[in-house]
């Protein structure tokens, strides 16, 4: 399985029409299709491995190799992805599913970058 395949995945649950859940699901998708991409391509380039949480070492990986931009943005999307997966007191608008989207969009293509 490719991870590109749960983005594709978060954009056919994410609709205008769509319920809460499927909000909540996108988001979530959208963020494993970036850490599954984040945490080959940080195998690939050798970066050291960290104890700790998976998600945390992930993060601190990228900034440990010159990436403090987007060890932030891994958290920052994390931070996102717990809210929509665990903090079900909190409305998950369409909007804010939008903009995960597209912060995990742009999270892939510059990771993508580090491998050209």
């Amino acid at each position: 399985m490719n991870s590109l395949e749960f983005l594709q995945s978060a954009k056919r649950l994410l609709q205008p029409e769509a319920v809460e859940v499927d909000r909540r699901n996108a988001i979530s998708r959208a963020y494993y299709a970036v850490f599954h991409t984040a945490k080959l391509t940080a195998d690939q380039l050798s970066w050291p491995l960290y104890n700790g949480s998976t998600h945390e070492r992930l993060s601190q990986r990228y900034a440990d190799n010159g990436q403090n931009a987007l060890g932030y943005r891994l958290k920052d999307l994390h931070r996102h992805r717990v809210k929509a997966d665990y903090r079900l007191r909190y409305i998950i608008q369409y909007s804010e599913g939008e903009k995960q989207i597209a912060s995990c969009e742009d999270v892939l293509k510059r990771i993508s970058a580090l491998r050209a």
